[in-house]
């Protein structure tokens, strides 16, 4: 209907100006001095007036071609205005899209929803990751340097509409299909965008704060704060001197970092660690996930771990033969005795300049002998800075595909040791829990490494290659380490992962309610599942092949 009516308007208006034009025609033809004579003069000096050009060779001389003029020059401004509104709507329509697609020799498209510092930084490591590979930026403005660029475009559409471009050129067997990004600041916009292009059947990497128990197909998510404080402790691991930890900050973070050395650092008696917790209670962008209470989110911690809170000036120094946890109900600044006694200190709060300001007061302040780490920051002597946006957003740190095939590793090494075929479970069958649950066991493989091959004096990563898995497993297999000593921390490990995801004990294992017969002590489990946990540590050759 609204196309009929354009097509009506369109013919309106032409027949207008043609009757017009002829109206001209016939009234100048009668004065002796008249320039226009015929319909083609007509039409020049129309031509001539609407584009603005007026080159004064044609022009009216009756006073009722004076006034045809008048008209003309007038609808000239109209003119320049639909002129503009046309290039404008062409330049933000899908043909200059649709042509560089055409143009382009990609086979595998990055799309990102936003165009901002990490969707930048991650694309360009993605397209010097990858041959052949293209980044669309949608919702962006054409960057003129960019305009005859078909690998790296900008366009003004939007991400929907770019995918549906991309998928109908996949479909005709040209290509892969495209990967798309969602990292818009505002992350209800990218998790509505993601679950309405969840039907189109290609991986969506969504930027939320929301963990999914059963995320649509093709749908994964991250956390920054997730992401840093894997980052955090994976560049950053404890070392065995470092037996007092204390962590400042708030939010979404504070929690992550805390989750994370929960789950990695478990040595067992090779270092036991307490940790000191001091929330900062500061106002929260709305829009990120900023539960401060750990103990809240994870109640049955403390069935596995040793858990305080600690409230006035009271001092803790006992020794307990666990991983300790202290939560401390007063502000970090009024606790120096904490501070000074710390082997590592961690500012974690979600501003960069509230945490230069706690660290430039604890070193004035307190004489503490501690490796002071802080969030964001990298630029300030004697503090190492963590979480930069060039740690965070790479291939490896957002895409997760090696840990992701080492926990598919883990899941096929497991299934090939169950008798019973139906038993088994291919991963993409299996729940998110126990997908986390892999992932996590492959997080720890650091730890096992550092354990193994006797190197815990250092805080620093290990290189895992071929040479050293391979002396690690012989260190394991030949007993360097006691073989009953590594089965205990991997139960411990295991105990602490089930424990912040709900899990306790019973005596059938329950999925729906969360129970499960082997969350006991390791000393009140029967021999031949004490040995099960070599599993664990016999995957380290596994996950070098």
């Amino acid at each position: 209907m609204r196309k009929n009516n354009n097509k009506l308007i369109a013919f309106a208006v032409t027949a207008s100006i043609i009757a017009l034009l002829y109206l001209l025609t016939i009234t100048e033809q009668q004065r002796p001095d008249a320039t226009i004579r015929t319909p083609l003069d007509a039409f020049w000096y129309f031509i001539a007036t609407i584009t603005t050009v007026g080159y004064g060779d044609v022009s009216p001389v009756s006073p009722f071609g004076k006034i045809l003029g008048v008209f003309f020059i007038l609808l000239s401004c109209g003119f320049i205005s639909v002129l503009i509104t046309s290039t404008i709507r062409f330049m933000n329509g899908s043909f200059i899209l649709k042509m560089k697609l055409a143009l382009s020799q990609v086979d595998k498209w990055y799309i990102f929803n936003e165009y901002n510092e990490e969707a930048d930084l991650l694309a360009r490591n993605l397209w010097n990751l990858k041959e052949n590979s293209g980044v669309i930026f949608c919702n962006a403005e054409h960057r003129i340097g960019g305009l005859f660029r078909v690998r790296f475009i900008f366009t003004p559409l939007s991400v929907e509409e770019t995918m549906a471009l991309c998928t109908k050129k996949q479909e005709k067997g040209i290509g892969e299909k495209p990967i798309v990004f969602l990292m818009d600041e505002d992350e209800e916009k990218n998790l509505k965008t993601a679950l309405s292009l969840t039907g189109m059947r290609s991986l969506l990497y969504c930027k939320t704060g929301i963990r999914f128990q059963n995320p649509p197909t093709g749908l994964r998510t991250f956390d920054p704060a997730d992401l840093t404080a894997r980052a955090y402790w994976h560049d950053h691991p404890l070392s065995s001197r470092e037996k007092n930890v204390v962590m400042i900050g708030n939010g979404a973070l504070l929690n992550y970092i805390i989750e994370q050395a929960v789950i990695v650092n478990v040595f067992g008696p090779f270092l036991i660690c307490r940790y000191h917790v001091f929330n900062e209670k500061k106002t929260h962008d709305p829009n990120r996930h900023s539960d401060d209470s750990f103990l809240e989110d994870h109640p049955h911690i403390k069935d596995v771990l040793s858990v305080r809170t600690v409230s006035g000036e009271e001092v803790v120094n006992d020794e307990a033969a666990n991983d300790t946890f202290f939560f401390h109900t007063d502000a970090w600044d009024k606790n120096h005795q904490y501070l000074e006694m710390a082997d590592r200190i961690i500012v974690c709060t979600t501003s960069e300049i509230e945490n230069i300001r706690i660290a430039e007061k604890i070193r004035s302040l307190c004489a503490t002998k501690a490796d002071l780490y802080i969030y964001g920051s990298d630029s300030i002597d004697g503090v190492t800075g963590f979480g930069s946006i060039a740690e965070l957003y790479t291939p490896e740190r957002i895409l997760r595909e090696d840990m992701l095939k080492r926990a598919r590793t883990l899941n096929d090494y497991y299934n090939s040791l169950q008798q019973d075929e139906s038993k088994r479970t291919r991963w993409e069958d299996l729940s998110m829990f126990t997908k986390r649950s892999n992932m996590a066991a492959a997080d720890h493989m650091g730890t096992k490494l550092r354990i193994l091959l006797d190197c815990l004096d250092e805080n620093t990563a290990i290189e895992a290659d071929r040479d050293t898995i391979d002396l690690a497993v012989r260190n394991f297999r030949e007993n360097v380490i006691d073989r009953n000593l590594c089965r205990q921390i991997e139960h411990e490990r295991w105990m602490r992962f089930h424990s912040l995801y709900g899990w306790t004990y019973g005596e059938v294992r329950d999925n729906a309610l969360r129970r499960h017969p082997l969350m006991v002590p390791f000393e009140e489990l029967k021999p031949e599942q004490q040995a099960m946990d070599d599993i664990s540590w016999e995957l380290l050759e596994v996950l070098r092949e």
